[in-house]
């Protein structure tokens, strides 16, 4: 089993830097870091979108099988850690307003996590087997 980790930062559409680079601003930012990387002949796809301040996604992919996580955060203070252990796995978190949270597992194959929230929300997923998808919408009214 190989570990990759992966820290990205957009400097411009075309540039990227390592997490030795950055340092920690309030100031508003707008990224749309992408990043598709190969362990041995497997593809794995890390996209990230942010735009508002002190927003932070944490994205773990670790085997030398195809995993895809796609992140997009609008407003302040949202936090995102995705871990994916096996073969095939899918994330599509998107987090809207502030303050939200969410902590996704998944360990084993071929399984997908969909998670919308908005509002100060805190959500987790620990997807354990194969071929579990999990779909879920929060709205704090």
């Amino acid at each position: 089993m190989r570990t990759s980790v992966f820290y990205l930062a957009a400097l411009s559409n075309s540039h990227l830097a390592l997490a030795k680079d950055l340092q920690e601003s309030p100031l508003s930012l707008s990224l749309n870091t992408s990043l598709q990387y190969r362990v041995g002949a497997q593809q794995h796809q890390v996209v990230i979108t942010q735009y508002g301040i002190l927003n932070k996604a944490t994205v773990n992919q670790i085997n030398e099988t195809s995993n895809q996580a796609h992140v997009t955060q609008y407003g302040t203070n949202n936090e995102a850690a995705l871990f994916q252990y096996g073969a095939n796995n899918v994330v599509n978190l998107l987090q809207q307003g502030n303050n939200n949270q969410a902590h996704i597992l998944q360990q084993g194959d071929g399984n997908t996590a969909n998670i919308s929230q908005a509002g100060e929300q805190t959500f987790t997923v620990q997807q354990i087997g194969n071929g579990i998808e999990v779909n879920v919408t929060f709205y704090k009214q």
